[in-house]
Formats: structure tokens, C-alpha cells, sequence
């Protein structure tokens, strides 16, 4: 349904979190909407805050105010963390890395006991010969990856 039926079915509900799964403008204000101890928002590229060099939205002072009183921007790494904290007009953003939260997997038990990443998030071991980018951007060195395909 629309955002108004969603709005009512929900109301008057108590959340101990609520994670919005972006950081859009829309889905930020419903977020905080609801009744909830905690809001947290996964930030997944760098076009989609309103501040930055890659920005792609119009930024509007309302969509900053609803990060900075998000409790916890969730980003796929540090790089993108640091991105965000640098770029954001309010101070004190707090940003996490959380890693691997866009593959829909953490850290698993190796056959040894361990912890650690499934072998195919080990690119820099020599059996990888491949390189995949996903969602390319500038940020992400985009030119140096397409100055490499070209020879």
C-alpha cells in the first residue's frame, strides 16, 4: 500500500529499533515517524546523501537534520564511513562500518574453527583473477578500472 495505509497500520506501536534499509529523504522521515527507542539507516553508495561531491539529490536542510538524528548510519565500509562524516554539514554524524551487510553475510566458522570471510570475499589471494566492481562510481576508482579494461 501507500505510505498513509502503512503509517496507520503501524500506529500506535512501540519499537525498541526501527532500520530503515536507506537513507533517502522518504524512507528517512517515515522511519521517524514511528515510535521507536532508535533509528538506525544503511547508507549502501555515495550519491545518495544530500552533501558530498557525488551527490545526486537536491539537498534540503530537512534530509540532514533526519541523518543527523538518525542514531546510527550503517555503511558498507570505513572508506564510505569516513566519506560521510567528512561530507555531512551537521557535525557528529555517527557513522558504523557494518561489513558485508550488502551481501546478506557475516563473518562464518571456518572448517578450522575460525572466523572469518567465505574464500570468494578474499580477492587479494592469487586464485582470484577477476575483479568485480560493483555499483561503479569515482569514488570507488572507477577510471583506474576502466584505464585497466582498456589494455
Amino acid at each position: 500500500g501507500d505510505e498513509e495505509s502503512l503509517a496507520n497500520a503501524l500506529k500506535g506501536r512501540q519499537y525498541d529499533l526501527v532500520i530503515s534499509l536507506t537513507i533517502e529523504e522518504s524512507v528517512l522521515r517515515f522511519a521517524h515517524s514511528l515510535s521507536s527507542n532508535c533509528i538506525w539507516a544503511m547508507a549502501h553508495n555515495y550519491y545518495l546523501p544530500p552533501f558530498g561531491p557525488f551527490c545526486r539529490v537536491t539537498p534540503t536542510a530537512e534530509h540532514v537534520q533526519l541523518l543527523h538524528s538518525t542514531n546510527c548510519i550503517l555503511s558498507p565500509c570505513q572508506h564510505h564511513a569516513d566519506f560521510l562524516q567528512r561530507w555531512c554539514p551537521v557535525p557528529s554524524l555517527r557513522v558504523e562500518p557494518l561489513f558485508a551487510a550488502d551481501y546478506n553475510y557475516f563473518h562464518l566458522r571456518q572448517p578450522d574453527g575460525t572466523i572469518g570471510l567465505p574464500p570468494s570475499m578474499r580477492p587479494w589471494e592469487c586464485t582470484h583473477r577477476f575483479v568485480t566492481l560493483v555499483s561503479p562510481c569515482p569514488a570507488k576508482g572507477l577510471s583506474v578500472l576502466l584505464a585497466l579494461a582498456e589494455r
